[in-house]
């Protein structure tokens, strides 16, 4: 069994401002596409809002996915009830709608189009303890399974059928792609003093 597994340092994620305050893209697929064109298949990335009320930038075509990692945010689409989101709170929603954020805050977005499906989950590993990622849900009809893990707080290690261990820095990414019948054999390691919050992205193509 073979991974292929890159990871994206803070020098190699790129930072742009939007109406409301600042993104870092954290990774984008394929590597050689644009978010600014448009051609992407899917993308991860971490924003602030720095102002009150902002407007979303429109994405045609584009699923989003957005957990809040910091902040409080009421989110207000077009025809559409208002959501409350809190802490670590998910909220689905099409990139179509015209929407409106009220509050300040910090947010994990997860962007796909139609040729694939994303999941997003915050995770808890405790000091010295470690958790095997494994997916309860694999989609046949895709070709390839992205696991992608991006820390809120410290260093980990991943391990790599038990063989390889590779140590990730706090604010770096994991991109591992697994071929889609293929068992994942990871495991998240953390070997910290303090307790450990990542943000895991899967998505399906």
């Amino acid at each position: 069994m073979s991974y292929n597994i890159k990871v994206i340092k803070k020098e190699g994620q790129k930072v742009s401002r939007w109406d409301g305050g600042k993104t870092t893209q954290l990774y984008i697929y394929p590597e050689n596409s644009s978010y600014e064109k448009g051609n992407f298949k899917w993308r991860i990335s971490c924003s602030t809002i720095e102002i009150d009320k902002s407007k979303f930038t429109k994405l045609p075509n584009i699923q989003r996915k957005l957990m809040l990692l910091d902040g409080n945010l009421i989110l207000k689409h077009e025809n559409c009830e208002e959501v409350n989101l809190n802490k670590f709170d998910i909220h689905t929603f099409s990139g179509e709608l015209d929407t409106i954020s009220y509050g300040k805050g910090i947010d994990f977005n997860l962007m796909t189009t139609n040729n694939c499906i994303g999941e997003l989950e915050h995770i808890y590993i405790k000091s010295k303890m470690q958790i095997k990622l494994n997916e309860d849900y694999v989609d046949k009809k895709y070709k390839y399974r992205f696991i992608c893990i991006y820390s809120l707080n410290n260093s980990f290690n991943i391990e790599i059928q038990n063989k390889r261990s590779l140590e990730i820095q706090n604010g770096e990414v994991v991109i591992i792609k697994i071929k889609i019948n293929e068992v994942e054999n990871l495991n998240i390691v953390n070997n910290g003093k303090t307790d450990l919050q990542i943000v895991k992205s899967t998505v399906h193509f």
